[in-house]
C-alpha cells in the first residue's frame, strides 16, 4: 500500500465521527428552535445547551488522545 493510500484511510475513519457529532449537534440545535417556536424554551435550551457542549468536548478530548499516541509512537526509537 501506497503512502497516500495510508493517509486516506485514516482519514476515513475520523470523517464518521466528525459526521455523527455534527448531525447530533445539528439536531440539538433543530431541537432548540423548535422549542422557542413552541414556548418550551425553559425546559429544552438549558439541557441542549449542555448535550451540544459535552459533544464537542468528548470529541476534541478524543481527538487529543488520538493525536497524543500518534506522536509519541513516531518520536519512540524502534527498540522500545
Amino acid at each position: 500500500m501506497q503512502k497516500g493510500q495510508e493517509n486516506k484511510t485514516d482519514a476515513g475513519k475520523r470523517t464518521f465521527t466528525k459526521r455523527l457529532v455534527s448531525l447530533n449537534t445539528g439536531a440539538a440545535w433543530g431541537s432548540i428552535l423548535l422549542s422557542i417556536y413552541t414556548g418550551e424554551a425553559a425546559v429544552v435550551v438549558p439541557s441542549m445547551c449542555m448535550l451540544i457542549a459535552g459533544l464537542l468536548g468528548v470529541y476534541s478530548g478524543t481527538g487529543h488522545l488520538d493525536y497524543r499516541a500518534f506522536v509519541q509512537g513516531r518520536t519512540r526509537s524502534p527498540d522500545q
